[in-house]
């Protein structure tokens, strides 16, 4: 097809649109002949949904699917779909198609009328719980208490137990519904805590979108602040990994603590804070820059401890937040957490597996430079940001400073920087200008570079 959207009808500016004629067959009707039962959503425009629910029924031969083209004809097919979420029901499937009858009218192109859905027009499934995640994703209050009014009250507390339902109805912010949940006695009602050996509870839910609402109608029934799920960490975790820093405030506000240890994943044993966990891999890409400096601040603000313990996290070694963030190379953090007053010469854990090694904040960063030969650019801000919260430069390893291996290495942009960052040339237990003789011969590339090396030291 060719469009001419201009004014005078010419075609002056022209757009070529690709068009596909497709040969759909008429829609269906539905309809339920159960005096009680009822479809979700009611089944009012079947040519923009294929999906619906049979609710109150007690089989799928009780939705009545229908055509008025006398040409046409709907098909059934029906697939079962094991054990629902409860274990104990079977989910099924009862797949609707049109097709043409076959007759001289049409011919060989009766078969080609495609489906509205991949390989059916209407899918009808039978189950309990898919109604009630039915009815949680359309905020369709009764038809929530229809469904519960059918099964029971027990029944209704397993499946909204075992099938997560409040944490679909906070993830969808449907607040009647949450409330719908956890009425009535405990025996009646939704875990506000969700199940045990659950990934996510219905509190870390509403945490992660910030969603105050659900959690203050959490903790009215009594969920747990401090309470785990089996992926690790409470909703403090969650909200501070989302940078959900109303969250966070709403839940330390409320007692959570802010120094709360969860196991991680992985080669290492080493339980983490939630301060420490910013710097795993749990925290979400949009959690960063200024986000992530006011996350750090709501924590420490609240007393949360920027190095952790060996003994009280089981782990081998001490663990600072400010040494995870620099093995991140997370530039916003390092400034925060020196800003905040971490300590730029406490050593702390390196994070590589179950041996973890000891080291300080300048002597990681400078091990890029010496160690790993990164570019002397990728450590610059952070060396100058140590130094400024004081950090030592000169601390040696072995009797030998960063300097002297740096001029031992003929690093040249290395000995700069560092000179520029105060380094004493003569401390360790040979003066790092004595070094840049003695190894410019072999370890420069040129003359050009042994001269730059040694006129770095000229007057030091």
């Amino acid at each position: 097809m060719v469009l001419s959207p201009t004014q005078d009808m010419t075609d002056a500016e022209v757009f070529a649109v690709l068009l596909e004629v497709v040969s759909h067959p008429p829609p269906m009707r539905l309809n339920v002949t159960s005096l009680a039962g009822f479809l979700l959503p009611e089944a009012i425009d079947l040519e923009g949904r294929s999906e619906f629910a049979a609710c109150g029924v007690g089989g799928l031969n009780a939705v009545n699917a229908s055509i008025q083209d006398p040409r046409f004809q709907v098909v059934s097919e029906y697939v079962s779909k094991g054990l629902d979420c409860t274990g104990v029901a079977t989910k099924k499937i009862r797949q609707l198609k049109v097709v043409r009858t076959r007759d001289s009218s049409c011919g060989e192109w009766c078969s080609f009328y495609r489906p509205w859905s991949d390989v059916y027009d209407v899918a009808v499934t039978l189950s309990v719980p898919h109604c009630f995640e039915e009815a949680i994703h359309f905020d369709d209050v009764d038809a929530f208490r229809k469904i519960s009014e059918s099964v029971g009250a027990p029944q209704a507390k397993k499946m909204f137990d075992n099938c997560g339902m409040l944490v679909s109805a906070v993830q969808q912010n449907r607040s009647i519904l949450v409330s719908e949940l956890l009425k009535g006695p405990e025996s009646e009602r939704a875990n506000p805590d969700g199940r045990d050996g659950d990934k996510e509870t219905p509190l870390q839910a509403a945490a992660e979108s910030g969603n105050l609402g659900a959690m203050q109608q959490l903790l009215d029934a009594e969920a747990d602040l401090n309470h785990q799920s089996s992926s690790g960490g409470t909703a403090l975790f969650t909200a501070a990994r989302n940078c959900q820093t109303n969250a966070m405030e709403f839940l330390l506000a409320k007692g959570a603590s802010p120094n709360s240890l969860m196991n991680q994943t992985g080669r290492t044993t080493c339980q983490v804070t939630p301060l420490l966990s910013l710097f795993g891999h749990g925290r979400v890409d949009a959690c960063h820059g200024e986000k992530l400096k006011e996350t750090i601040k709501v924590l420490v603000d609240r007393g949360a401890n920027m190095s952790v313990p060996a003994a009280s996290a089981n782990c081998d070694k001490n663990q600072t937040a400010l040494t995870l963030a620099l093995d991140k190379k997370d530039a916003a953090a390092v400034e925060q957490l020196l800003e905040l007053n971490a300590d730029p010469n406490e050593a702390g854990r390196l994070s590589n597996g179950v041996h973890g090694v000891l080291i300080k904040p300048f002597a990681l960063e400078i091990s890029q430079i010496l160690d790993y030969w990164k570019p002397v650019s990728d450590s610059v801000k952070f060396l100058e940001l140590l130094k400024q919260h004081g950090a030592d430069v000169d601390e040696t390893q072995h009797g030998y400073t960063p300097l002297w291996m740096a001029a031992a290495q003929c690093r040249v942009e290395a000995v700069e920087l560092l000179l520029k960052l105060g380094a004493e040339p003569n401390k360790g237990k040979t003066p790092a200008k004595d070094a840049a003789k003695e190894y410019a011969d072999s370890s420069c590339q040129s003359p050009e570079e042994k001269q730059s090396l040694l006129a770095a030291f000229k007057d030091k």
